[in-house]
């Protein structure tokens, strides 16, 4: 996942995400991932690292319109704060991979 977030610096200890496809004002959970180490971890990083499984990818990628999935992440730093985050996301490789 490509971030563009600019030049966030800010350091996270706990990372959910969640993988959604939205239609009709109904969004489905596709999958999810998840970041709980010692180390604290920016969120380029965490975004460059992350895996996300999609059951029968190649039978319903086509079925995914554009802007229909989205990425929603909470995260948590040090102090106990949480920053949610819903991030639109673009598929840039045909369905055939």
């Amino acid at each position: 996942i490509k971030y563009c977030g600019g030049d966030d610096t800010t350091e996270y200890k706990e990372i959910e995400c969640v993988l959604y496809e939205s239609n009709n004002d109904i969004e489905k959970q596709i999958s999810s991932c998840s970041y709980k180490e010692e180390k604290n971890i920016t969120l380029e990083k965490f975004l460059q690292t992350v895996t996300l499984t999609v059951d029968n990818y190649k039978k319903i990628c086509k079925e995914y319109s554009e802007n229909s999935l989205f990425l929603s992440i909470n995260a948590k730093d040090n102090n106990g704060k949480i920053t949610a985050y819903k991030i639109p996301l673009a598929l840039e490789q045909s369905c055939s991979n």
